[in-house]
C-alpha cells in the first residue's frame, strides 16, 4: 500500500490533511469511510495540564505537532506524519498507529497494527503494554520494560532494533540496523543485514536464524562477558561474510552453519573452542570454523 492510501484509510477531511502537509487523497470505499470522523491533537489539548487527558476519540486521532495522551481510548487510527510526535500513556487504540513521526506506547493497547513508514524518520517506542503486529520501515525501534507483541515484528531499521524486557509471542524478522536484544522471550528470530547482532540473556522457543551480516554477531556473548542464550530450537548461522561469535549458548535442537565467511567464520563453538560453552541438544550442520557448504 503506498503512503498516500495509507494515510488515507479512514478519509481525513482536505482541510486536516492540508494542515499537515499530507495532500489530498482519492481512496477506495470513500462513502462508508467518511463516516468515520477525524479529529486533530490540538482540538483537545488542555492548555493549563500541557496533555490531553480522560479523552474519547470517536475515529481518527491526527497528531498535528507534539501530542500527549494519557488515560484516553481512540476508536479508529492514530496517525503521526513525518515531524510530529505522539506519546500514548495507558491508552487504548482500537484501530493502527501508522507512523511516519515519533510514537511512544507507554503501557498502551494497540488492537490494529503499528504501521511505521519513515525509514529516516519514524522511531517507535514501547514500554509495558500490549501491541499486535508492528511492521514497515523506520529509523530505530525500541521494546522495554516488560512490553508484550501478540502478533508479527517485520521492520527494516535505518540505525537500531532495540529488543530489551519484552515478550514477543509471534515471529521477529529484524532487517539492517543494528540488533540488540537483553532479557527478552521469543518465539522465532530472523535477523537479515545486521550491521552488528547481540543476542544476549534471551530466550528463544523457536529457532534463531542469523544471515547476510553487514558487521559482526555475538549471541551469548557481550565484550568478554558470557550472557546466557537459550534456544529451544535450532541456530541457523548462514551466508554470513563477517564472524559470528558464539558464548554461553544452549541449543535444543541442531546448530547449522552454512557458507559463513568472516575471519572468525564462526567461533566458540564445542569443536573447536576449549572449554566452550555451547551445548547442541541433536546435531551440528556444516563446519562452523572454517568455510564448508552443507547440501
Amino acid at each position: 500500500m503506498n503512503s498516500g492510501v495509507q494515510w488515507g484509510v479512514r478519509a481525513i477531511s482536505a482541510a486536516v490533511l492540508g494542515v499537515l502537509g499530507v495532500g489530498a487523497l482519492a481512496v477506495p470505499g470513500a462513502t462508508a469511510a467518511a463516516e468515520q470522523p477525524a479529529t486533530l491533537c490540538t482540538d483537545l489539548w488542555n492548555q493549563r495540564e500541557g496533555i490531553v487527558a480522560n479523552v474519547a476519540v470517536v475515529g481518527d486521532l491526527i497528531v498535528d505537532g507534539s501530542c500527549y495522551i494519557l488515560r484516553s481510548s481512540v476508536t479508529g487510527d492514530v496517525v503521526v506524519p513525518a515531524g510530529q510526535q505522539v506519546v500514548l500513556s495507558e491508552t487504548v487504540v482500537d484501530g493502527d498507529v501508522r507512523a511516519s513521526g515519533r510514537a511512544a506506547l507507554l503501557s498502551s493497547i494497540v488492537d490494529g497494527a503499528v504501521e511505521l513508514d519513515g525509514a529516516g524518520t519514524a522511531v517507535l517506542r514501547v514500554e509495558g503494554g500490549t501491541v499486535r503486529d508492528v511492521r514497515g520501515a523506520a529509523r530505530e525501534v525500541t521494546f522495554a520494560a516488560g512490553a508484550r507483541l501478540t502478533g508479527t515484528y517485520d521492520v527494516t531499521a535505518g540505525e537500531m532494533h532495540r529488543l530489551q524486557g519484552s515478550t514477543f509471542v509471534g515471529p521477529v524478522t529484524a532487517r539492517d540496523g543494528r540488533l540488540l536484544t537483553h532479557g527478552s522471550t521469543f518465539g522465532d528470530v530472523t535477523a537479515i543485514g545486521s550491521r552488528d547482532a547481540i543476542v544476549c540473556r534471551t530466550t528463544v522457543t523457536g529457532d534463531l536464524t542469523v544471515t547476510a551480516l553487514a558487521d559482526y554477531a555475538r549471541i551469548g556473548l557481550e565484550g568478554r562477558e558470557r550472557c546466557g542464550v537459550t534456544i529451544g530450537g535450532s541456530l541457523v548461522l548462514r551466508d554470513n561474510p563477517h564472524s559470528v561469535d558464539l558464548g554461553e549458548v544452549a541449543i535444543a535442537r541442531d546448530l547449522v552453519c552454512v557458507r559463513n565467511s568472516g575471519p572468525r567464520v564462526v567461533s566458540g563453538t564445542p569443536a573447536f573452542t576449549e572449554g566452550s560453552r555451547v551445548t547442541v541438544g541433536r546435531v551440528s550442520y556444516g563446519d562452523c570454523w572454517y568455510e564448508w557448504v552443507w547440501i
